[in-house]
């Protein structure tokens, strides 16, 4: 993993998940909370590779009626704590990674606005800078709907913003969405690995699926570059 470069220095990233235990209980999985903590452990680990600052902003640090103006409250925190360029993610992508993260930074200190689009319609990615972070335009898109991304998109192309989209990610919300992941997935850390066996055990996956899955599942492998401390933004 590279360092961080020079000139660099006022980017941040901004993970905006609400803690494994609350997500389990608003996506009620079986065994949720433990597939969420490894998730959210997995998560923070590629974060911190990259070296830059971060900011992990839970349910009981987020502010606002509902999900959208939690979300964009939560990035004008971080801006208004001094940083310009700003890379915002949630926890439920198992698949995110470090690499991916340095690169949508690269392309944010392009001048280009990166989304990182998910499978069922939204974003699991932001990036943008200060001068591009259009808070009332935002809040009326349609949140937590299938058309959050391409309305999203459309508004921002309107104001002249160039745009890098990233590879498509598939997000964890459902059951079956867990099921998809098992089935597609090459790379699945162990502990994840162990908790999705957990957390699908009732529904018809064949344990020789999960077997052949397990023969090539990666181990997951915690370092921390230094040792960035995760400071939560309280209103």
């Amino acid at each position: 993993m590279k360092m961080k470069p020079n000139g660099y220095s006022k980017t941040a990233i901004l993970i905006f998940a609400n803690s494994p235990e609350e997500e389990s209980r608003r996506k009620s999985l079986l065994h949720g909370t433990e597939l969420f903590t490894d998730i959210m452990a997995r998560t923070l680990s590629e974060v911190k590779k990259t070296g830059f600052d971060y900011f992990h902003i839970d349910e009981h640090h987020q502010r606002g009626v509902d999900f959208g103006n939690r979300f964009l409250n939560a990035i004008e925190d971080v801006f208004d704590k001094g940083y310009q360029y700003l890379i915002a993610i949630g926890a439920d992508i198992p698949r995110i990674s470090g690499r991916q993260i340095l690169s949508a930074i690269d392309e944010l200190h392009k001048g280009q606005l990166v989304i990182g689009p998910s499978t069922d319609g939204g974003f699991y990615l932001i990036g943008l800078h200060r001068s591009q972070f259009l808070k009332q335009e935002m809040i009326q898109l349609p949140w937590q709907k299938s058309g959050l991304r391409s309305q999203l998109v459309a508004k921002l192309k309107r104001k002249g913003l160039n745009i890098n989209v990233l590879k498509a990610l598939a997000d964890i919300d459902t059951t079956d969405d867990l099921e998809g992941f098992t089935r597609g997935n090459k790379n699945i850390p162990y502990s994840i690995f162990k908790q999705l066996q957990l957390v699908t055990e009732r529904k018809s996956i064949s344990e020789f699926a999960l077997e052949k899955q397990f023969e090539t599942a990666v181990p997951l492998s915690y370092y921390n570059k230094g040792s960035p401390v995760i400071r939560l933004l309280i209103s």
